[in-house]
């Protein structure tokens, strides 16, 4: 028996064992890792550097326009991005045109939003944060579009054609984004380069995947469903996650958006790289039907991952000493922030329940899942970010991700004859 045999035959006994496909979900992940650490070094560039070199005030101004980004992303709809992943898995492709067009047509909305911020900074005196929210205006529509290629990709199952795509546009932004900072600190700046040259290298790639797609007769109106839901529940949570940062910003001022920026960048990356698994679980959720028996594996794999994310929280609470003064020298009190930060990575095993719930069509508990969520985060940002500033928008965001997990437990999901719309 060669090795490869040897390796095969071992994955599909542990398949048996721990009831899901390893094989599989070890390939996807493996692939979708690489192309995440490619992102680890486009975040180096984005976030790590930006940290590194800049004063705390400018790296406090720039998550600022970042942060009104992600309130203005209440029109982006990046819901369908569920629809057309769903859609393309069962072969029904106008999906995607439909998707794109509902986007396109909403999306300067967003823009508007935007350059609302920005005319707020301008009458406070703050010009070149007005200026750096206004380039995001002018960017909000192109830089919503070029990232349909993932949903494009995940739902058609080329998983490898994704995470070489992922790989070189990230090696890409980075080597041009630090070639940026080596040229300019100032915050206008760095804002064009974050924007621009995603949408020149990921508009591209969209455009190639967006043009390979073949017409259908099918109408898209059953998967555009789950879009439209997930695009209220994408627009609740904009808000609930805007809302602390703002408030931080507003009462503590941009070095405390800095400081809390910096706690959280190593964690959210381990949060992020979970997330990769998306659309690959609701891909393979979403080509058959679910029965009592591939519900009970379901859940099994929600308590193996649990455990899973148990062991990386300990394991990075163990290390954080070590790398986040090395990452971060000119923050010196953000061990603890980060360590605490770092409890949120418990809500990994939500992403199983959230996508099972999506591929089922059970929008009752979706809905539970984020509106607790979003509830959680306001309810606590409004109560602790005036008292403890920094700290508060920690505690706010562990208390959001512990306390909705519940909610993501995969359930015995009882299909509608009509579904319901919003």
């Amino acid at each position: 028996m060669t090795l490869k045999d040897r390796s095969q035959s071992i994955a599909d006994d542990l398949s048996k064992k721990l009831k899901f496909d390893v094989r599989f979900y070890g390939h996807s992940f493996s692939w979708l890792s690489v192309g995440h650490f490619s992102a680890i070094f486009r975040g180096l560039a984005s976030t790590y550097l930006v940290a590194r070199w800049v004063s705390p005030e400018i790296l406090g101004q720039f998550r600022y326009v970042l942060t009104l980004y992600g309130l203005a992303g209440i029109f982006a709809f990046t819901g369908y991005g569920s629809s057309i992943i769903k859609g393309l898995a069962r072969g029904e492709t106008n999906a995607v045109r439909h998707a794109v067009k509902r986007v396109a047509t909403y999306a300067p909305l967003g823009a508007v939003v935007l350059l609302l911020g920005a005319l707020d900074r301008y009458l406070q005196g703050e010009q070149t944060v007005a200026y750096a929210i206004a380039i995001a205006a002018l960017s909000f529509v192109p830089y919503t579009l070029c990232t349909f290629y993932t949903y494009i990709y995940t739902g058609y199952e080329q998983i490898k054609k994704l995470s070489y795509a992922n790989i070189w546009s990230n090696i890409a932004y980075a080597v041009l984004f630090i070639l940026t900072l080596l040229w300019s600190h100032n915050l206008i700046v760095i804002t064009i380069a974050y924007f621009l040259i995603d949408i020149l290298i990921r508009g591209w790639i969209t455009w190639r995947a967006y043009r390979s797609i073949p017409r259908a007769a099918t109408s898209p109106e059953t998967h555009e469903v789950l879009g439209r839901h997930f695009n209220g529940i994408n627009i609740m949570q904009s808000i609930a996650g805007a809302i602390g940062l703002i408030l931080l910003q507003r009462v503590w001022g941009y070095t405390a958006l800095a400081a809390f920026s910096v706690a959280m960048i190593l964690p959210e990356q381990i949060i992020n790289l979970a997330k990769t698994m998306n659309g690959t679980l609701l891909q393979r959720f979403s080509r058959k039907e679910i029965d009592p028996k591939s519900l009970q594996n379901i859940q099994k794999q929600f308590r193996l991952v649990f455990f899973g994310s148990l062991i990386i929280t300990a394991s990075y609470a163990a290390i954080a000493p070590f790398i986040v003064p090395l990452f971060f020298p000119q923050y010196p009190d953000a061990v603890l922030p980060s360590i605490i930060y770092a409890i949120g990575i418990l809500v990994i095993p939500s992403l199983i329940g959230v996508n099972y719930f999506q591929s089922q069509a059970d929008y009752k508990r979706i809905w539970k899942f984020y509106a607790l969520s979003a509830s959680l985060q306001i309810l606590t940002s409004i109560v602790f970010i005036p008292w403890l500033g920094n700290w508060g928008a920690i505690w706010s965001r562990v208390i959001t991700r512990v306390g909705s997990l519940p909610a993501g437990y995969p359930l015995n999901s009882v299909k509608e004859k009509t579904t319901p719309k919003i």
